[in-house]
């Protein structure tokens, strides 16, 4: 029977010029639209068994020409395209064969028209009625496969807004907490896997990502996941309790904790726990709900120092970044806006944007650029509030262990009681992993212009001072992001 059905698939897909290019008018070979329409979706219904699926991928030219087509009618709008997009993530189920896909994907299309395909497809599934659980999971199968094509792909993908459609879909999946039938519960998980998963990476690898993520009710669909797979724990059965999910659900509540060190998490953190009672009646005992106790007990803390920062550190205003602003010195509140272009700016006027704009060196270039990265999914850089607001706990963090920082360095004094020229201590304060704590690290100081930059921590050492902090937060996954300080620079003395 497959063989049989391989020999029809052969003659289709060759039947018609597979030449055309994207740009190309609509006109598939002489094949109307509908006529593709009932052939793709005989062919992604045998793709529900394993055994047709590895047989066409012994067919390059059929794979090569079943991605020509998703993308092609994706992008021109095509009514086939949505029964082609169902058996093109039909071929990427299967990890054994996603490297060939991926290879041919990068070696022959732009990956800006993939990633349009990608998120094209699914905003059209939000969008049908009546809606069906099954286009969710063709379109996390599709999300999560793109993403690990290349680092270009996932950028544009990032860039397209996919964070925030796939929180809605999440939403979506979560609009009606009940017990559902077996097929229909699974159906919804496993589409909710895919979607978690994807978000979840995007959000490791950049704070603004999380924060996009928390705009569009991330935490709440956590909880709300949860309390799904608990009514649905029978009708899901021993081999879908989805431990992976689990993992994306306690994970995306540990990145929270990682960030918290930033005041624009931790501003949309508080904005949940404010109303978090409705979900928590119904969190259970388990790990996810010890996370989120966690969590909240560490913004409820953190809130008192963001509130004691914002009073006095700006007397009540929010940050202008204009160095000549007139306002700097008055105690009146003022409501300050961030630069349109790239968001990590604040001013409290229209004017002391202006003014900032047109300085030397001002604001502009820095905005270009990071205008030119937000554009493209890349990371753009940490606000100047949010930036301030980690100085400041790294401040208080020193005054509260002061007397270790004293310890170390006359214990730093005594091993080099010979030397004339006594080095300074260097004290590295680490914010990077969950929790309420500051991590305190000594640094050899010959290892530090790699951390910092080495003109950054040339100026540093020049300041002749006896203890140098240098504060880690986290940035971008797997690179930390570093600033090197004296102690004196923050009016603390030994």
């Amino acid at each position: 029977m497959t063989e049989t059905i391989l020999l029809w698939t052969r003659y289709f897909f060759r039947s018609f010029d597979m030449s055309i290019s994207l740009g190309d008018g609509p006109d598939i070979g002489g094949f109307p639209d509908k006529n593709l329409s009932c052939i793709a979706r005989f062919l992604s219904s045998l793709t529900e068994n394993r055994q047709f699926p590895f047989a066409l991928y012994s067919e390059p030219d059929f794979i090569q020409n079943v991605t020509r087509l998703w993308l092609y009618l994706t992008l021109h709008g095509y009514q086939s395209a949505y029964e082609i997009r169902a058996l093109m993530a039909g071929l990427t189920a299967f990890d054994e064969k996603i490297p060939e896909i991926s290879e041919l994907l990068r070696s022959r299309y732009e990956m800006e028209d993939v990633a349009t395909a990608i998120m094209r497809g699914l905003i059209e599934d939000q969008s049908r009625q009546p809606q069906q659980y099954s286009d969710y999971i063709r379109s996390g199968k599709l999300l999560t496969f793109g993403a690990g094509i290349s680092d270009h792909l996932y950028d544009c993908l990032v860039a397209r807004k996919s964070i925030m459609w796939c929180c809605r879909a999440i939403r979506t999946l979560l609009s009606k907490p009940k017990t559902h039938v077996p097929s229909e519960a699974r159906k919804r998980a496993m589409a909710l896997q895919h979607l978690l998963g994807y978000v979840f990476s995007p959000c490791q690898h950049y704070v603004y990502n999380l924060t996009e993520a928390l705009d569009f009710h991330l935490l709440e669909s956590v909880l709300m996941v949860n309390h799904f797979i608990s009514l649905n724990e029978s009708s899901l059965g021993t081999e879908m309790t989805l431990p992976m999910t689990y993992d994306f659900l306690v994970g995306v509540l540990e990145l929270a904790a990682t960030f918290i060190v930033y005041r624009s998490v931790l501003r949309r953190i508080l904005r949940i726990v404010k109303h978090a009672n409705k979900f928590e009646s119904t969190l259970g005992q388990g790990r996810v709900a010890q996370s989120w106790y966690r969590l909240k007990a560490l913004a409820l803390e953190r809130e008192r120092d963001m509130r004691r920062y914002d009073m006095e550190e700006n007397k009540g205003r929010f940050i202008c970044e204009n160095q000549q602003c007139p306002n700097k010195e008055t105690t009146l509140r003022t409501s300050s806006r961030r630069c349109g272009g790239c968001l990590n700016v604040m001013y409290c006027s229209p004017e002391c944007q202006k003014i900032d704009w047109k300085a030397i060196p001002g604001h502009r270039l820095s905005c270009l650029e990071n205008q030119s990265k937000r554009k493209g999914g890349k990371p753009y850089g940490i606000s100047c509030i949010d930036l301030e607001f980690c100085f400041a706990k790294c401040r208080d963090d020193i005054r509260a262990h002061l007397n270790l920082i004293r310890a170390l360095r006359t214990q730093d004094l005594n091993e080099q009681a010979g030397n004339t020229d006594p080095v300074a201590t260097t004290i590295v304060m680490s914010y990077r992993g969950p929790g309420k704590g500051v991590r305190m690290l000594r640094r050899d100081i010959s290892t530090c212009a790699e951390l910092v930059g080495e003109d950054k921590w040339q100026s540093v050492k020049k300041a002749d001072e006896d203890v140098i902090i240098i504060m880690e937060i986290p940035h971008v996954r797997g690179q930390p992001l570093y600033h090197a300080f004296p102690l004196s620079e923050r009016g603390i003395a030994l």
